[in-house]
């Protein structure tokens, strides 16, 4: 007999034990896995189907009114805060475990960037858990024109991409 799990991308894993992988958690890439399968030569491996262990958060910007502009200012930089640093995968039972904790930037303008409907970046993460709710922090950066920074902590809420039910552990 031949066993298979199936790890995305190939590379970046460590395994400190025989039963575990980790990987770090950068942002950006995304990380798959698919479960062990058994074959051998009479009973050939299955097609595997991959499972994500990551959200992907789409990240966007908009005043809802001139006076939401005036405000806020303009857009220097958005970052992702206090999200979960390493993934540690049981490779027996495929469950996902996440740890530690890191910041990545989401996105930086070499110039402040007016508040409108924009497209400010991407980001693959383990959702933050409170009481069963997924959510991902942000810190956001304005600047109105000769006056201070402002830095502003948003807690987003995650929904699954139907938009039906709130994302929980079990999918994180």
């Amino acid at each position: 007999e031949i066993y298979c799990i199936g790890l995305y991308p190939a590379t970046g894993w460590t395994q400190p034990d025989t039963k575990t992988v980790t990987r770090s958690l950068d942002g950006q890439t995304d990380l798959m896995h698919a479960s062990q399968q058994q074959g051998s030569w009479q009973t050939p491996f299955a097609t595997q189907s991959y499972k994500h262990l990551l959200s992907w958060i789409r990240v966007g910007y908009c005043a809802l009114s001139h006076e939401a502009e005036d405000f806020w200012g303009k857009i220097l930089k958005i970052e992702a805060i206090e999200t979960p640093s390493t993934l540690s995968l049981d490779l027996g039972s495929g469950k996902a475990s996440y740890s530690g904790t890191a910041n990545h930037v989401i996105f930086e303008a070499d110039t402040p960037m007016d508040i409108n409907i924009s497209f400010a970046g991407d980001y693959l993460c383990a959702p933050n858990i409170n009481e069963g709710k997924a959510y991902v922090k942000l810190k956001v950066t304005t600047q109105i024109e000769g006056k201070a920074k402002r830095e502003t902590i948003v807690e987003v809420p995650l929904k699954k991409e139907n938009g039906v039910d709130d994302v929980t552990m079990a999918d994180a």
